[in-house]
Protein backbone atom coordinates (compact mmCIF):
# COMPACT_ATOMS: atom_id res chain seq x y z
CA UNK A 1 0.00 0.00 0.00
CA UNK A 2 1.47 3.40 -0.94
CA UNK A 3 2.43 5.71 1.91
CA UNK A 4 -0.10 8.41 2.72
CA UNK A 5 0.74 11.79 1.20
CA UNK A 6 0.51 14.50 3.84
CA UNK A 7 -1.02 17.89 3.09
CA UNK A 8 2.34 19.44 3.95
CA UNK A 9 3.98 17.35 1.23
CA UNK A 10 1.71 18.98 -1.32
CA UNK A 11 3.47 22.28 -0.66
CA UNK A 12 6.83 21.06 -1.91
CA UNK A 13 8.38 20.25 -5.29
CA UNK A 14 6.11 19.51 -8.25
CA UNK A 15 2.98 19.71 -6.13
CA UNK A 16 3.82 23.23 -4.96
CA UNK A 17 4.29 24.28 -8.59
CA UNK A 18 0.68 23.32 -9.17
CA UNK A 19 -0.39 25.92 -6.61
CA UNK A 20 1.99 28.81 -7.35
CA UNK A 21 -0.76 31.38 -6.90
CA UNK A 22 -1.74 33.83 -4.21
CA UNK A 23 -5.38 34.50 -3.43
CA UNK A 24 -6.30 38.13 -3.04
CA UNK A 25 -8.06 37.19 0.18
CA UNK A 26 -4.66 36.49 1.72
CA UNK A 27 -3.80 40.16 1.59
CA UNK A 28 -7.13 41.95 1.59
CA UNK A 29 -10.14 41.18 3.77
CA UNK A 30 -13.77 41.36 2.71
CA UNK A 31 -17.06 40.19 4.14
CA UNK A 32 -19.66 37.99 2.49
CA UNK A 33 -22.66 40.17 1.71
CA UNK A 34 -26.28 39.14 1.31
CA UNK A 35 -25.77 39.42 -2.45
CA UNK A 36 -22.76 37.11 -2.22
CA UNK A 37 -24.77 34.64 -0.18
CA UNK A 38 -27.50 34.65 -2.80
CA UNK A 39 -25.04 33.86 -5.56
CA UNK A 40 -23.40 31.10 -3.50
CA UNK A 41 -26.80 29.50 -2.90
CA UNK A 42 -27.72 29.82 -6.59
CA UNK A 43 -24.49 28.11 -7.69
CA UNK A 44 -24.92 25.21 -5.27
CA UNK A 45 -28.63 24.81 -6.04
CA UNK A 46 -27.91 24.68 -9.77
CA UNK A 47 -25.07 22.18 -9.48
CA UNK A 48 -26.54 19.82 -6.92
CA UNK A 49 -30.27 20.43 -7.59
CA UNK A 50 -31.23 18.89 -4.25
CA UNK A 51 -29.47 19.62 -0.97
CA UNK A 52 -29.57 15.94 0.01
CA UNK A 53 -29.17 13.83 -3.12
CA UNK A 54 -30.06 10.15 -3.02
CA UNK A 55 -27.71 7.61 -4.59
CA UNK A 56 -29.88 7.25 -7.75
CA UNK A 57 -30.08 11.05 -8.04
CA UNK A 58 -26.29 11.31 -7.82
CA UNK A 59 -25.93 8.59 -10.45
CA UNK A 60 -28.22 10.51 -12.82
CA UNK A 61 -26.43 13.79 -12.13
CA UNK A 62 -23.05 12.17 -12.87
CA UNK A 63 -24.08 11.79 -16.51
CA UNK A 64 -24.61 15.56 -16.59
CA UNK A 65 -21.62 16.53 -14.45
CA UNK A 66 -19.10 14.38 -16.30
CA UNK A 67 -20.71 13.93 -19.71
CA UNK A 68 -20.78 16.24 -22.71
CA UNK A 69 -24.18 17.91 -22.62
CA UNK A 70 -24.31 20.95 -24.88
CA UNK A 71 -27.50 22.26 -23.31
CA UNK A 72 -26.04 21.99 -19.81
CA UNK A 73 -22.89 23.80 -20.98
CA UNK A 74 -25.00 26.59 -22.46
CA UNK A 75 -27.02 26.87 -19.25
CA UNK A 76 -23.80 27.18 -17.23
CA UNK A 77 -22.67 29.97 -19.53
CA UNK A 78 -25.98 31.80 -19.54
CA UNK A 79 -26.57 31.70 -15.79
CA UNK A 80 -23.06 31.80 -14.34
CA UNK A 81 -20.62 33.31 -16.83
CA UNK A 82 -20.45 36.57 -14.86
CA UNK A 83 -19.74 34.64 -11.65
CA UNK A 84 -16.97 32.67 -13.36
CA UNK A 85 -15.42 35.89 -14.67
CA UNK A 86 -15.61 37.51 -11.23
CA UNK A 87 -14.06 34.47 -9.58
CA UNK A 88 -11.34 34.36 -12.22
CA UNK A 89 -10.52 38.02 -11.58
CA UNK A 90 -10.18 37.33 -7.84
CA UNK A 91 -13.22 39.43 -6.97
CA UNK A 92 -14.90 36.60 -5.05
CA UNK A 93 -11.90 35.35 -3.07
CA UNK A 94 -13.56 36.40 0.19
CA UNK A 95 -16.11 33.63 -0.37
CA UNK A 96 -13.39 31.21 0.72
CA UNK A 97 -13.84 32.37 4.31
CA UNK A 98 -16.77 30.00 4.78
CA UNK A 99 -17.20 26.36 3.66
CA UNK A 100 -20.06 26.68 1.18
CA UNK A 101 -18.53 29.83 -0.28
CA UNK A 102 -15.23 28.00 -0.82
CA UNK A 103 -17.08 25.10 -2.43
CA UNK A 104 -18.92 27.51 -4.76
CA UNK A 105 -15.59 29.10 -5.73
CA UNK A 106 -14.09 25.69 -6.47
CA UNK A 107 -17.10 24.80 -8.62
CA UNK A 108 -16.83 28.04 -10.61
CA UNK A 109 -13.10 27.73 -11.25
CA UNK A 110 -12.78 23.96 -11.61
CA UNK A 111 -16.11 22.68 -12.98
CA UNK A 112 -18.02 25.55 -14.58
CA UNK A 113 -14.95 26.58 -16.58
CA UNK A 114 -14.80 23.06 -18.00
CA UNK A 115 -18.39 23.39 -19.17
CA UNK A 116 -18.19 26.95 -20.46
CA UNK A 117 -14.78 26.60 -22.14
CA UNK A 118 -15.01 22.95 -23.14
CA UNK A 119 -12.29 21.74 -25.51
CA UNK A 120 -10.11 24.82 -25.07
CA UNK A 121 -7.09 25.76 -22.98
CA UNK A 122 -9.31 28.11 -20.97
CA UNK A 123 -11.01 25.09 -19.43
CA UNK A 124 -7.87 24.48 -17.34
CA UNK A 125 -6.70 28.07 -16.86
CA UNK A 126 -7.73 28.36 -13.20
CA UNK A 127 -6.88 24.83 -12.07
CA UNK A 128 -4.02 26.03 -9.85
CA UNK A 129 -6.29 28.42 -7.99
CA UNK A 130 -8.98 25.77 -7.55
CA UNK A 131 -6.35 23.34 -6.27
CA UNK A 132 -5.08 25.89 -3.77
CA UNK A 133 -8.62 26.51 -2.54
CA UNK A 134 -9.11 22.75 -2.13
CA UNK A 135 -5.82 21.99 -0.37
CA UNK A 136 -5.84 24.96 1.99
CA UNK A 137 -9.49 24.36 2.77
CA UNK A 138 -8.90 20.69 3.55
CA UNK A 139 -5.90 21.56 5.73
CA UNK A 140 -8.20 23.86 7.71
CA UNK A 141 -10.86 21.08 7.78
CA UNK A 142 -13.28 23.36 5.93
CA UNK A 143 -14.58 20.31 4.10
CA UNK A 144 -15.66 18.38 7.19
CA UNK A 145 -19.16 19.86 7.49
CA UNK A 146 -20.07 19.30 3.84
CA UNK A 147 -22.21 16.44 2.54
CA UNK A 148 -20.33 13.55 0.89
CA UNK A 149 -21.19 14.65 -2.66
CA UNK A 150 -20.23 18.24 -1.83
CA UNK A 151 -16.91 16.95 -0.50
CA UNK A 152 -16.38 15.00 -3.72
CA UNK A 153 -16.47 18.24 -5.70
CA UNK A 154 -14.46 20.06 -3.04
CA UNK A 155 -11.70 17.49 -3.73
CA UNK A 156 -12.16 17.38 -7.52
CA UNK A 157 -9.26 19.78 -8.28
CA UNK A 158 -6.97 17.05 -6.95
CA UNK A 159 -8.09 14.75 -9.78
CA UNK A 160 -7.33 17.49 -12.30
CA UNK A 161 -3.77 18.22 -11.15
CA UNK A 162 -0.80 17.17 -13.28
CA UNK A 163 1.21 16.17 -10.21
CA UNK A 164 1.96 12.65 -9.01
CA UNK A 165 1.92 13.67 -5.34
CA UNK A 166 -1.40 15.43 -5.69
CA UNK A 167 -2.87 12.45 -7.54
CA UNK A 168 -1.81 10.08 -4.77
CA UNK A 169 -3.55 12.33 -2.24
CA UNK A 170 -6.61 12.38 -4.50
CA UNK A 171 -6.89 8.59 -4.54
CA UNK A 172 -6.39 8.49 -0.77
CA UNK A 173 -9.18 11.01 -0.12
CA UNK A 174 -11.71 9.61 -2.57
CA UNK A 175 -11.08 6.09 -1.27
CA UNK A 176 -11.64 7.24 2.31
CA UNK A 177 -14.77 9.08 1.25
CA UNK A 178 -16.17 5.94 -0.39
CA UNK A 179 -15.41 3.93 2.74
CA UNK A 180 -17.09 6.49 5.00
CA UNK A 181 -20.47 6.79 3.27
CA UNK A 182 -23.44 4.60 4.14
CA UNK A 183 -23.88 1.30 2.27
CA UNK A 184 -26.64 2.91 0.18
CA UNK A 185 -24.10 5.30 -1.35
CA UNK A 186 -21.08 2.97 -1.35
CA UNK A 187 -21.23 1.85 -4.98
CA UNK A 188 -21.70 5.40 -6.26
CA UNK A 189 -18.72 6.76 -4.35
CA UNK A 190 -16.58 3.75 -5.23
CA UNK A 191 -17.18 4.68 -8.88
CA UNK A 192 -15.96 8.23 -8.17
CA UNK A 193 -12.91 6.76 -6.42
CA UNK A 194 -12.20 4.58 -9.46
CA UNK A 195 -12.10 7.71 -11.61
CA UNK A 196 -9.59 9.17 -9.15
CA UNK A 197 -7.47 6.04 -9.67
CA UNK A 198 -7.75 6.41 -13.45
CA UNK A 199 -6.57 10.03 -13.29
CA UNK A 200 -3.72 8.96 -10.97
CA UNK A 201 -2.63 6.17 -13.28
CA UNK A 202 -2.46 8.48 -16.31
CA UNK A 203 -0.41 11.12 -14.51
CA UNK A 204 1.77 8.44 -12.95
CA UNK A 205 2.58 7.12 -16.42
CA UNK A 206 3.05 10.39 -18.31
CA UNK A 207 3.47 13.09 -15.67
CA UNK A 208 0.54 14.93 -17.26
CA UNK A 209 -2.72 14.36 -19.12
CA UNK A 210 -1.82 13.70 -22.77
CA UNK A 211 -5.35 14.49 -23.97
CA UNK A 212 -4.74 18.13 -23.00
CA UNK A 213 -1.62 18.46 -25.14
CA UNK A 214 -3.29 19.67 -28.32
CA UNK A 215 -5.44 22.18 -26.46
CA UNK A 216 -2.45 23.51 -24.53
CA UNK A 217 -0.07 23.57 -27.50
CA UNK A 218 2.16 20.84 -26.07
CA UNK A 219 3.99 18.37 -28.28
CA UNK A 220 3.23 14.70 -27.73
CA UNK A 221 5.96 12.25 -26.86
CA UNK A 222 6.06 9.04 -28.95
CA UNK A 223 4.58 7.20 -25.97
CA UNK A 224 1.74 9.71 -25.77
CA UNK A 225 1.07 9.42 -29.50
CA UNK A 226 0.68 5.67 -29.08
CA UNK A 227 -1.55 6.15 -26.03
CA UNK A 228 -3.78 8.72 -27.72
CA UNK A 229 -4.14 6.56 -30.82
CA UNK A 230 -5.94 4.01 -28.69
CA UNK A 231 -9.12 4.31 -26.69
CA UNK A 232 -7.69 6.90 -24.30
CA UNK A 233 -10.18 8.82 -22.12
CA UNK A 234 -10.31 12.58 -22.64
CA UNK A 235 -12.82 13.31 -19.85
CA UNK A 236 -14.84 15.48 -22.23
CA UNK A 237 -11.95 17.84 -22.96
CA UNK A 238 -9.92 16.49 -25.85
CA UNK A 239 -11.85 16.79 -29.10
Amino acid sequence: MPQSVTWFALFSGEARAQMSVKLLSESAGATITDEDQGRIEAILAFWFKEQQLSAPQIDRRMDIWFGEDEMFDLECKKEFMSDVESATAGELDHWAAEPLGRLALILLLDQFRRNIYRNSAQAFAMDKVALKLCVEGAMAKTDQGLTPIQRAFFYMPLQHAESRKVQEKSVELFTKLAEAVSPTFRETFETIAQFAELHRDIVDQFGRFPHRNRLLGRENTPEEDEYLAGDAPDFGQGS
